[in-house]
């Protein structure tokens, strides 16, 4: 059985994803800024066949290598961790921007060092690919579409543009190594 990696462990998407995997008797390495931390990761070693196979590594998406341990000798990477904070204006780029770019490149730095890893599956948002200065809605919107990076600076839509450019990069990434991404874009 395949071998998987979930990112961002505690979050929704990846709690299920984990749950999912799990009981379809697959091993799970998933990662989280604090392993320890009882309160939030313990819901995790609750999941049925966790005690044999979730294996929880500790990772930090600023910084580079973190997760290389976590996701060698993997088959495939489901990179869910995002930054959940709101920021204000004046912490935006260290809470959200940062986080989202530079952690989406150092996951797919590490993927890209895994031989092992056969696909990636990204969690990005509808938000990268529904804002423009066209008022006109396009529908349906598809892998074509992107938001545009001014229009977002220009409305303060920093959410929307940390995902356009962390997606854009890991586009680039997985073309330059190789790699098989599949990227979700899920709405509210």
């Amino acid at each position: 059985m395949p071998e998987y990696c979930v990112t961002g462990g505690t979050g929704f998407i990846a709690a299920n994803l984990i749950k999912a995997l799990l009981e379809r008797g697959h091993t799970v390495r998933t990662t989280v800024r604090d392993p320890g931390d009882v309160e939030k990761v313990g819901f995790l070693r609750e999941l049925n066949g966790a005690r044999e196979r979730l294996k929880i590594f500790k990772a930090d998406l600023m910084v580079e290598g973190s997760f290389d341990e976590a996701i060698q000798g993997v088959f495939g990477v489901y990179h869910t961790a995002s930054p959940v904070l709101v920021p204000n204006d004046n912490n935006v780029k260290a809470i959200l921007i940062d986080p989202c770019i530079k952690g989406t490149l150092n996951v797919m730095k590490s993927c890209s060092k895994a031989t092992s890893v056969k696909r990636i599956v990204l969690t990005s948002s509808c938000s990268a690919i529904r804002y423009h200065y066209n008022v006109q809605q396009i529908s349906p919107l598809n892998e074509s579409h992107w938001s545009d990076l001014e229009y977002c600076k220009h409305y303060n839509l920093w959410y929307a543009y940390s995902k356009t450019i962390g997606e854009k990069e890991a586009w680039r990434i997985a073309k330059e190594n190789g790699k098989d991404l599949v990227v979700v874009n899920p709405s509210l």
